[in-house]
């Protein structure tokens, strides 16, 4: 959820819908005692850059301490800490939903950060028996990809991985495509699984290190959507996220976003909430809507929905 007056533009490919509730409407979350927020999901960015800051600038406003967006990578993976009279807690948001525009910028010496989720990316694969992994070698063959990942291998472009009999690529994405080529391993059963991007989880564990040296409890939560074997249960970077966020100092791992339920695991001694039930989603989309909305048929006039789960 974000917190403006649809001061700024919506982006063309928002997270679902555009997702907007009055400001005002944060001193409710302070009455149900939320004294404290996770800001990183898909619909962080649906307003852009200008909506993540002018949400940011209402939670200031509010008095709500927040983690999971920010100016920059750094702000937005930072964790935010707030003392109780049980101790301190610490609190580092993330996504691993949404469009890829979301992701927050590092801030260098030589330029601006750019305001955005504390997002983290993962590869998904396919696993095949070696019958169809043989046919789409045949399918990719036929139709250039194997050619063109050679080509693309050889000039440095595409992050591809190694060529491998074991795998077969499918260059069927476009250009501007979140991944730019879908992965089949050979395997003796069919099943999806997904491997975390390595430099987004040692950023998730140099956030959480942190936090436990300053910090009595340390929370970690993450938006995702996407599911594993099945809807129903987690994907592997989730499972993978969270074993190494406890690993390194956080007391409990809370999922949320897939509007189902994915159970609970006790790892360590620690709870890992893979997907708890949501309490509650507001939404207000602005009054006039956005361009996306008229395409797809809906009207984008002043809806508004409450709704209790």
């Amino acid at each position: 959820m974000l917190f403006h007056d649809c001061e700024n533009y919506p982006t063309f490919r928002p997270g679902g819908t555009y997702m907007r509730c009055d400001p005002r409407y944060l001193e409710d979350l302070k009455w149900f005692g939320i004294n404290i927020v996770g800001t990183a999901n898909n619909h962080s960015y649906d307003y852009g850059e200008g909506g993540i800051l002018t949400n940011l600038d209402a939670l200031h406003e509010y008095g709500i301490p927040y983690a999971g967006t920010g100016e920059h990578m750094g702000d937005a993976s930072n964790p935010v800490y707030m003392d109780t009279a049980n101790g301190r807690v610490a609190l580092i948001a993330a996504t691993s939903s949404g469009p890829i525009a979301g992701h927050a910028g590092e801030q260098r010496r030589d330029i601006k950060g750019r305001p955005g989720s504390n997002y983290v990316r993962f590869e998904q694969y396919w696993e095949v028996d070696r019958q169809a992994l043989e046919a789409l070698r045949s399918v990719a063959d036929s139709l250039g990809w194997t050619k063109t990942a050679n080509e693309h291998r050889r000039a440095g472009r595409g992050n591809l991985p190694a060529e491998s009999p074991e795998e077969v690529l499918f260059l069927d994405h476009g250009m501007y495509a979140d991944d730019s080529f879908s992965r089949f391993v050979a395997a003796e059963a069919f099943e999806k699984h997904s491997r975390i991007n390595a430099s987004d989880l040692e950023r998730q564990i140099r956030s959480v290190r942190d936090a436990a040296r300053m910090a009595d409890w340390v929370l970690f939560t993450i938006h995702n959507h996407e599911g594993g074997l099945t809807v129903d249960e987690p994907g592997d970077h989730i499972v993978e996220l969270a074993h190494a966020v406890i690993d390194a100092g956080a007391h409990a791992f809370v999922g949320h976003g897939p509007h189902q339920d994915r159970g609970i695991e006790i790892y360590k001694g620690r709870p890992i909430f893979l997907q708890p039930r949501r309490l509650h989603a507001p939404e207000r989309r602005c009054g006039t809507g956005a361009a996306r909305q008229f395409r797809a048929g809906g009207s984008g006039l002043g809806i508004d929905r409450r709704r209790l789960l």
